[in-house]
């Protein structure tokens, strides 16, 4: 049904991957009343509602969820190191400084850098420009290309860094769409949130990898060296359902 790694690299007995199937004992059954306890009613209500109340189903599906958002990580990652730093890099050439972000930025995002000069003081940190460049969240980097920055010396910073992009959708407006996309996956991916209902995360997938690839090849090169998405879509959500079923006692 899916892509299976090789015997080698498989877990028990059913294709658990290897990292899972060392924590367990053999032929060890645990109990899913402690899962049910540790998740919550609450949480796994909506994956239920989705599967007429079928428990196995829904549990299937929540780890196929988790399994999900941990086969994102490495793309997140790469679009999120990839872009700040392309984008700092393009401000300090513009600007002339490592603290641009408290000088020639709009007042949210002035608001922003002020809020993190507090963080780096509660962390104890230096006040250096790395130090900024690194607190600042994903979305901080995303709300440059919101339409006030979309004049003056502002375009050519944001479309510096994309120089392997096509000419066409080489502009802050067309590249802020598509960060905002990625913005939203990452965030409920890191918040926890279902995106395994979603019917186009393999196409949401490619969209960051293009990304990636549009400022730095080679950083795509590397992303895909640790990619595990493309296997762990094709899964589906019944193969974890069996293995929950062949580890737990209802």
């Amino acid at each position: 049904r899916g892509h299976h790694r090789p015997k080698a690299e498989r877990g028990l007995s059913r294709g658990l991957p290897l990292e899972c199937s060392m924590l367990m004992e053999p032929g060890q059954q645990y109990s899913l009343d402690q899962i049910r306890k540790a998740i919550s009613s609450e949480r796994i209500a909506s994956y239920l509602s989705r599967f007429n109340q079928n428990e196995s189903a829904a549990y299937g599906a929540y780890a196929w969820n988790i399994a999900l958002c941990e086969s994102f990580y490495p793309a997140l990652h790469g679009i999120e190191i990839t872009l700040r730093n392309g984008l700092n890099e393009a401000a300090v050439a513009e600007f002339g400084t490592g603290e641009w972000f408290l000088l020639d930025v709009a007042p949210s995002e002035k608001k922003i850098a002020n809020d993190t000069t507090r963080i780096l003081k509660g962390k104890k940190k230096a006040l250096t420009p790395s130090n900024y460049v690194s607190e600042f969240t994903f979305g901080f980097w995303v709300s440059l290309f919101s339409g006030r920055y979309h004049q003056g010396a502002w375009p050519s910073v944001l479309t510096s860094p994309f120089a392997h992009a096509p000419k066409k959708q080489r502009s802050p407006k067309f590249l802020r769409t598509r960060l905002e996309k990625i913005r939203r996956l990452r965030n409920r991916v890191f918040h926890h949130e279902p995106i395994w209902h979603w019917t186009d995360l393999a196409e949401q997938h490619e969209l960051i990898m293009e990304t990636i690839d549009w400022i730095n090849p080679d950083m795509r090169r590397f992303v895909e060296m640790l990619d595990r998405f493309p296997e762990t879509y094709a899964r589906g959500a019944e193969f974890y359902e069996q293995e929950l079923l062949s580890v737990f006692q209802s």
